[in-house]
């Protein structure tokens, strides 16, 4: 029992010791000069060393995400950032940065670059749990990936598929109108959607 009142003890003054004022003040210090010196770094990095760096726009967009979460859920009650992208591009030209990640091209003379389909592209990790789906096809990053389970569903899109399904949809299509025509042309009345079907 004294051995164990002993290490009792011992082990009561180690952690006094590392538990001490002056420990938990230099782990405060430590960790906001850590803190601090790792935000100048990003904020270096954003604004001079990526690779988009070079391309106008806000420089709060190209500092943070929330300049965009700001535009897609406060302003005017949410879903304004692509008027605030129109914006951008009114003031800084067809090619602007929009936030640290991305770049927004407002030119038809980028369209086959943007669209080449001889060139995969892989998508950025963090839209694959956009729609919380994060498994599914659209939500595929890596090219590879995406092009095997896009070729699983290949033959349903195909154009003799697409031309078989024509007249259904045409049919869809026709219903849709007539009701459409009978119960709200002429009406001033708001049309539910859901009512179409």
């Amino acid at each position: 029992t004294l051995l164990t009142t002993m290490e009792k003890n011992s082990t009561q003054a180690a952690l006094s010791r590392v538990f001490s004022g002056d420990n938990i003040r230099l782990f405060v210090v430590t960790s906001l000069v850590c803190w601090i010196g790792y935000g100048i770094c990003l904020v270096t990095y954003r604004l001079y060393l990526s690779p988009i760096a070079q391309f106008p726009g806000p420089r709060l967009a190209a500092l943070t995400g929330w300049y965009e979460a700001y535009f897609d859920l406060v302003e005017k009650g949410g879903g304004q950032f692509p008027f605030e992208i129109r914006r951008m591009h009114e003031k800084y030209g067809p090619i602007v940065r929009i936030n640290p990640d991305e770049l927004h091209v407002d030119d038809p003379e980028y369209y086959d670059v943007l669209y080449s389909t001889n060139k995969a592209y892989d998508k950025l990790e963090r839209l694959q749990h956009r729609f919380s789906i994060p498994e599914a096809t659209f939500s595929t990053v890596r090219a590879e990936d995406h092009k095997i389970r896009r070729s699983a569903l290949a033959p349903f899109f195909s154009k003799t598929k697409v031309r078989d399904q024509a007249a259904s949809v045409q049919g869809l299509m026709d219903a849709i109108s007539d009701k459409l025509n009978t119960d709200y042309f002429g009406q001033n009345k708001p049309v539910n959607i859901m009512d179409v079907w």
